[in-house]
């Protein structure tokens, strides 16, 4: 057996057993809605409570899209250089792996996108996929080739971290 079936199977099972992790995640009697459609490849979420709008990533159309019960479904960034991941930082602004451009930018109050990162040790990465923010401000990304479209800088599979506050 995978180390993914392995995981899937013991997902499926703390969910259907009724444990207190299952409790927490799902409340009893929630239901699944369907808000949009007819994306290719969406990953991504990120709720903005200040703006009650989530944002995620429609991959494969380069577009970051938005979604609000008040206006339903639109697009929030037109060019999102394929962006995959998304969080916000400690700050509330918008973070964002971006596979094609190869980096991890930052969407500042006024919408002015700064990149935050796109080299390691003077290489480029091969394409930012996930990103988490700790509580330090801290940037944890993963960096796989997967969408890349140039050629490699370095060949690995990589867990980065970038500290706001290096010593």
């Amino acid at each position: 057996m995978n180390r993914k079936h392995i995981l899937l199977t013991s997902l499926a099972f703390a969910l259907g057993t009724g444990t207190t992790f299952a409790k927490s995640v799902v409340e009893d009697g929630a239901e699944v809605k369907k808000l949009a459609g007819d994306m290719k490849f969406t990953e991504g979420p990120v709720w903005l409570p200040s703006e009650k709008k989530l944002i995620f990533s429609d991959i494969p159309n380069s577009k970051l899209m938005q979604w609000s019960e008040k206006d339903g479904l639109s697009v929030f960034r037109e060019e999102s250089h394929q962006t995959n991941g998304n969080i916000l930082d400690l700050e509330g602004r918008l973070v964002s792996c971006q596979h094609a451009a190869r980096n991890v930018v930052r969407t500042e109050k006024g919408g002015k996108i700064t990149v935050v990162a796109e080299k390691f040790g003077g290489k480029r990465f091969n394409s930012p996929n996930d990103v988490a923010v700790r509580s330090d401000g801290s940037l944890w990304f993963t960096d796989p080739p997967w969408g890349l479209r140039g050629k490699h800088e370095y060949g690995a599979h990589w867990v980065l971290k970038l500290d706001p506050n290096p010593a």
